[in-house]
């Protein structure tokens, strides 16, 4: 406190400032992990990939509303694909990632992994009802109901 009196002494004397000056710190750490935690809700593109999209996707017997946010996880839980709905009832072309077997993480699916779809952080039906994790490049229909 004596060597911040000597330096900066009108910041020394104002007691909100100084404040400021030691919480500011701790709140940029903080502010910084937030973002992270965002962007970690993202899926890990890799070069191998399905696109999946429909143009007919309900909740509660209308069309899915613009703005919802269809996610696609693999059976260890891992965000393989996520796109939001532009139109009423459709959403896509979404690509959904396979794991990079170069790499130690788990990005995505494995070839022949059953896929599980939300809508909004819901559990969602899917037609067809078995959706799988096929080969690269492949294109999937995949609609989704259910009261989300």
């Amino acid at each position: 406190m004596n060597a911040l009196m000597r330096v900066w002494p009108s910041v020394a004397r104002n007691a909100l400032l100084l404040q400021l000056i030691v919480v500011a710190p701790a709140l940029v750490v903080l502010l910084a992990g937030g973002i992270a935690l965002a962007f970690s809700d993202r899926p890990a593109p890799t070069p191998w990939w399905t696109n999946t999209y429909s143009p007919d996707s309900q909740c509660n017997g209308q069309p899915l509303p613009a703005g919802s946010v269809v996610r696609v996880y693999d059976p260890q839980g891992v965000l393989c694909g996520v796109s939001v709905v532009k139109y009423a009832g459709r959403y896509g072309l979404m690509p959904v990632y396979a794991d990079d077997p170069t790499s130690p993480e788990d990005e995505g699916a494995l070839p022949g992994d059953l896929l599980r779809f939300t809508v909004d952080g819901q559990p969602a039906s899917t037609s067809p009802s078995v959706v799988r994790w096929s080969a690269s490049g492949e294109l999937q229909r995949v609609d989704l109901s259910g009261g989300l």
